[in-house]
């Protein structure tokens, strides 16, 4: 939610630290698409299409985007770490002592210990896999290839076509 705040946080906070985690763009809109069409049924008054959600999504995730990528450039150098998703999931200790060195500049090796039994605690865990028309992907990749392309990713493994 904050993504899209960064000169107003700044404004606030002008020595704020930002973590900017970002993800396949693919797997964030079907993620998005699967939690609204679950929710808005239940709290909307009337009833939408799946297309105006999906408008919706994309609407959202250009703006938000596009508003990223315009204010990250205000944030002190050094206040800034940008974080793939994927790389996390590989090596999560790995990554939040980056977090915590790098951005944060704190000792990680004290929280080390937490960490790793949280991860181990969610070890059984596993992630939604997406069954998608090809039409229906094709369009998805369309509509988000130039963020595809910033961040150099391909057609996630969770989907299936």
């Amino acid at each position: 939610a904050n993504t899209a705040r960064i000169d107003k946080l700044l404004k606030l906070y002008p020595d704020a630290k930002f973590l900017y985690i970002y993800r396949n763009p693919v797997t964030v809109f079907f993620s998005t698409q699967k939690f609204f069409r679950n929710l808005f049924p239940k709290i909307w008054l009337n009833p939408v299409s799946n297309d105006y959600i999906d408008t919706m999504i994309f609407d959202l995730y250009h703006r938000l985007m596009n508003d990223y990528q315009k204010h990250k450039r205000l944030i002190p150098e050094g206040n800034l770490l940008e974080l793939r998703f994927e790389d996390f999931e590989k090596n999560p200790c790995g990554e939040l002592k980056r977090i915590y060195e790098d951005l944060l500049h704190e000792n990680y090796e004290t929280l080390r210990p937490v960490f790793e039994a949280y991860f181990e605690s969610i070890s059984a865990y596993r992630k939604n896999r997406y069954k998608v028309g090809k039409a229906d992907l094709d369009y998805v990749l369309k509509e988000l290839k130039s963020y595809m392309d910033l961040y150099s990713y391909s057609l996630p493994a969770d989907i299936d076509t």
